[in-house]
């Protein structure tokens, strides 16, 4: 590495492709390589989280818990990839005489072209003009983000008035909600299915804390919680003058340099402005406000229940309690898989450990999990917890499902669900024989006719049991529904890109039930998987689901 640096990268020419993953011909030859085979994935992120927890001592803790970069970090492109990308390009440099490289990415391209490497004039222009586009994108995007937070608030306050409750003895659920969460027969959480009606039932003050997420049907949605009365909004305790707070977050994030940003032996300091562009203002900078003004309001004894993911909002939350209303406790639910490559999942490192305020108690929908976050982090408050996400899973009939249809749950990311699509399309003609069904995320719908190329497929806007129990075969992107897959013993197809760094929900479970498709070819060897193979695993082994579990989730005091 150090005579690399010493005499840069002569033999490498590096040119603007439009792919956004990495494309590399030595002596012009294709190279095809799956990223988490050519690197050291364990050593990979250890450096990279090194370099995350050196930035939680430098930078203000507000800014440093919103910075995108420390939040699920390998779940949104952009610095990891680069820095594997960079990593990837160097190994090969030394292996072959002549290497040709295409990427989409402006850091990865002025990496190289710093440092030594051939390049052309009209790529310095394509990526110049990709950059200026990018800013002009980032202010687009956000004006009209803001003016959607604008929007709502009116809407709110036109149609709800100030309903600014002093609450007591109150526990608070937050969770995210889009359009697919109100159906015929009311309100369906996604996050925390049934705990509402559990803990009413209990004689249990609860309040549904809601935030938007593609809601399109604005005005129905508020009008359903007018009519249902078990709705806090957080728009309800707030004056129009707090959203300067969302604008003045933004700016600072965006307008922040570090002198140093070195990730093992890879110095990208030069290339931070690339990472600038792709902060976002958060909804989550108005948690401030909010957790003030409902202090004042004379609320006593109040708890809250929020997702445990290290997710900005969950994080600003409890920023925001920490310095508002320190009384209020915050129940956190860890319901989630824990896949390796989700670093900050699991926090970074001691000091991103220390600098993020913690919930008071994390409940845990596994005992894996469980014990590997007691044991990691001593300090924090861990326990069992329930799984309600898999609950549905006891409805599963394993002897059901038809051979000749095929499940398919598309992702939260549309460039994920579009890679689904691709392998499909590129077996069409095997899908003659074959029903395909598709479940949408909630969090991205679009029009599939517009890019299926195959005649036999329907979309499925039914419930996850009856969608599990049509199909023998279920295949997926990154999701947890592939883990329930497995455990219901279906035919599992794990899809993913094997130029990118893959995120396996099967991580740390000691399940090995399902097939990866990393390519067009692989998919008809899933397919063609004989079925006295498929193993159903019990659910109880892997999940908190018996009634004590539900009893002691619900006993959050």
């Amino acid at each position: 590495m150090s005579q690399i640096r010493l005499f840069g990268f002569k033999n490498i020419t590096i040119k603007r492709h439009s792919e956004s993953s990495v494309r590399v011909f030595a002596d012009g030859q294709l190279l095809e390589y799956d990223i988490n085979r050519e690197m050291d994935m364990a050593a990979c992120r250890a450096e990279f989280n090194q370099a995350v927890d050196r930035l939680a001592g430098l930078l203000e803790r507000r800014i440093y818990l919103q910075l995108f970069l420390t939040e699920r970090n390998t779940l949104r492109p952009g610095v990891w990839e680069d820095y594997l990308y960079i990593k990837l390009i160097v190994q090969m440099a030394s292996k072959y005489s002549l290497l040709e490289v295409y990427t989409d990415s402006g850091a990865v391209y002025d990496f190289f072209a710093g440092k030594g490497a051939e390049t052309f004039i009209n790529d310095h222009l394509a990526f110049f003009f990709k950059k200026n586009l990018l800013r002009c994108k980032q202010f687009l995007s956000s004006s009209i983000f803001i003016g959607k937070l604008l929007r709502d608030f009116f809407i709110s306050r036109s149609m709800r008035g100030r309903r600014r409750r002093v609450l007591s003895d109150t526990m608070i659920v937050t969770t995210w909600i889009s359009d697919v969460n109100f159906a015929s027969d009311g309100f369906n959480d996604s996050y925390f299915p049934g705990l509402k009606e559990y803990l009413t039932g209990r004689g249990e003050k609860v309040s549904v804390c809601p935030f938007f997420y593609n809601v399109k049907n604005i005005f129905s949605v508020h009008r359903y919680m007018l009519q249902d009365g078990g709705f806090l909004m957080v728009e309800d305790y707030l004056r129009i003058t707090d959203y300067r707070q969302v604008l003045q977050d933004f700016i600072r994030k965006t307008w922040l340099k570090l002198d140093s940003f070195v990730i093992g032996e890879v110095d990208m300091t030069s290339n931070w402005s690339w990472y600038r562009l792709q902060e976002r203002p958060v909804y989550s900078s108005l948690f401030s406000a909010f957790m003030r003004e409902l202090k004042r309001s004379g609320a006593e004894n109040i708890q809250f229940c929020v997702n445990h993911e290290n997710l900005i909002p969950e994080k600003m939350l409890l920023l925001a309690r920490e310095e508002f209303f320190p009384e209020a406790k915050v129940i956190a639910n860890f319901h989630t898989s824990m896949p390796l490559n989700l670093i900050n999942l699991d926090y970074a490192g001691e000091a991103d450990f220390l600098v993020s305020p913690l919930p008071d108690l994390v409940l845990f929908n596994s005992p894996a999990y469980l014990q590997h976050f007691e044991s990691r982090w001593p300090e924090m408050n861990c326990r069992p917890g329930y799984a309600m996400k898999q609950a549905y899973l006891a409805n599963i009939d394993v002897s059901s499902g038809s051979s000749d249809k095929i499940a398919v749950f598309l992702s939260g990311r549309r460039q994920e669900s579009l890679m689904i699509l691709d392998i499909l399309n590129r077996n069409a003609s095997i899908l003659e024989n074959y029903e395909v069904s598709f479940r949408f995320h909630p969090m991205d719908i679009f029009a599939l006719q517009a890019y299926c190329k195959f005649v036999n497929w329907n979309v499925f806007d039914g419930n996850i049991n009856d969608f599990m129990n049509q199909s023998v075969h279920v295949i997926s992107a990154y999701s947890t529904c592939l883990l329930e897959a497995a455990i219901a013993g279906r035919n599992v197809g794990f899809v993913y890109d094997p130029t990118k760094p893959l995120l396996n929900p099967f991580d740390n479970l000691e399940i090995g039930n399902y097939s990866l498709i990393g390519s067009y070819k692989q998919f008809e060897s899933f397919l063609f998987h004989p079925e006295d193979s498929f193993k159903k695993i019990s659910c109880g082994e892997k999940f908190f689901l018996t009634k004590q579990n539900l009893d002691q989730f619900c006993a959050l005091n």
